[in-house]
């Protein structure tokens, strides 16, 4: 009974608050799981534009504008700046969602989404649209930018004012432009997602390249993930591609169509040794004799030098490998060899000093007194003379 009466409270409280939303003519409220909002609004049926205090219990956290075929003009959506954004829920990051009828058209102006800078993600699909320069700018930076189906056409400027990155105060950080499933209209402008080097991924998937320019994505020095899958890009990519890219892990390359040869399958040893994962099997689609040949294979068996060291670390001289260890080994013998020569010849010269016997030095003592007089010479004879005299006369002689 207790649960009965819970579950009925619980019924009436969620009626109550549905019917409860303010909306404008043309919309329609839709409560989905938990705090997450929906407001669909048909256009034709709608008036625009839409204005803000036009809805209410709750805030329009996600707008989804359907069967649109026509203009967006500047002032399409009034008083958005007004929004509370601490009463958004953290179950869904503020959307918008522009969806157009089978082969209908979206025209845009630079200020159709003035007031719209509380939203952070926004989706156009199946829509033929020209982007026209700044047309992002009023929403500053957003967490995701989807365009998908119909056809696109790019100007210079179309990011321009526009940042992508993740944003993390609410759900799926993502920092992220996908472009996908549609028409390109002529080729990417030169820069245009320069404006938007923060970006984290960049989806560009089957809208029909066949060739990439390497400067479309010089300066996105911020992307982590790049996908190009499903895009017959043919023959190989410029082998500057992934300079400025130094953060970039992953790499999507499905449907390629690699001429392979080892001057185009460059990228393959220089994403290893970025540290680049490459996504999709790599296949070799020309010449005939390697057709369907994974491009890995072909670099190591056609492209790939391989040293006569093999796994061995060590140094290749001609066809011969000497492994470090001998080369370390080598170096321990040379330096005792220089010590044995150099011990050699020490002791050959202790030896010879040793044979030789001692050094003798001579050493004079002072002149005898009056040696340097003049004439001390004869009289020193005198004396002598006298003093043999004397002996003889003493020994009897005389």
């Amino acid at each position: 009974m207790y649960f009965g009466n819970c579950a009925l409270v619980l019924f009436f409280t969620v009626v109550t608050y549905s019917n409860a939303a303010t909306f404008p003519s043309g919309c329609s409220y839709h409560d989905l799981v938990g705090s997450v909002h929906l407001y669909k609004c048909t256009f034709g049926t709608v008036s625009l534009p839409l204005t803000y205090s036009g809805f209410n219990n709750p805030l329009p956290q996600w707008i989804q504008i359907t069967k649109i075929n026509g203009n967006m003009n500047a002032g399409s959506f009034t008083g958005f700046g007004s929004y509370d954004t601490t009463q958004l829920s953290h179950d869904k990051n503020p959307t918008l969602q522009l969806f157009c009828t089978t082969g209908g058209s979206l025209n845009l102006q630079a200020t159709s989404f003035n007031t719209m800078g509380y939203i952070q993600e926004v989706e156009i699909s199946n829509c033929n649209v020209n982007l026209p320069d700044n047309v992002f700018s009023p929403f500053g930076t957003l967490n995701k930018l989807t365009i998908s189906g119909g056809t696109l056409t790019l100007n210079a400027g179309s990011f321009s004012g526009l940042t992508i990155a993740p944003i993390d105060k609410y759900t799926d950080p993502a920092g992220a432009l996908i472009i996908k499933d549609l028409t390109l209209s002529g080729d990417f402008p030169t820069g245009v997602f320069s404006p938007i080097n923060g970006t984290k991924t960049i989806r560009l998937e089957n809208i029909a390249l066949t060739s990439i320019n390497s400067s479309v994505f010089s300066t996105n020095i911020g992307l982590h993930t790049l996908s190009l899958k499903d895009n017959a890009i043919v023959d190989t990519i410029p082998t500057d591609f992934f300079d400025g890219l130094d953060g970039l892990v992953n790499f999507d390359q499905t449907s390629f169509l690699w001429t392979c040869t080892c001057d185009n399958v460059w990228w393959w040893p220089k994403s290893v040794k970025k540290g680049i994962t490459i996504h999709g099997a790599a296949i070799c689609n020309s010449p005939a004799d390697v057709a369907g040949m994974l491009v890995t294979k072909y670099y190591e068996t056609s492209c790939a030098k391989t040293s006569v060291c093999g796994d061995t670390m060590g140094v290749a001289i001609g066809t011969t490998c000497l492994p470090i260890g001998y080369l370390v080994g080598f170096g321990l013998i040379f330096v005792m060899l220089i010590f044995c020569i150099v011990s050699l010849a020490c002791i050959c010269h202790m030896k010879k000093t040793a044979l030789a016997g001692p050094v003798k030095k001579t050493r004079k003592g002072p002149p005898a007194p009056g040696a340097n007089k003049r004439g001390g010479g004869g009289g020193g004879g005198g004396k002598e003379k006298g003093g043999a005299e004397k002996k003889r006369r003493g020994s009897g002689w005389v």
